[in-house]
């Protein structure tokens, strides 16, 4: 959220979470990957 609908980067929602940026990176590509076994999948199939 603070990074896709606050316009944040990686290095600032780190800071603002206490975690560092590769956490962040992380922590976004499993949420993209369970929303998209969630949703359809073949909605997210292409990216």
């Amino acid at each position: 959220v603070l990074t896709a609908f606050e316009g944040l980067s990686h290095e600032e929602a780190a800071a603002i979470l206490g975690v560092t940026a590769k956490a962040v990176e992380t922590r976004i590509y499993r949420a993209r990957k369970t929303l998209a076994t969630t949703l359809d999948p073949e909605a997210f199939r292409d990216r």
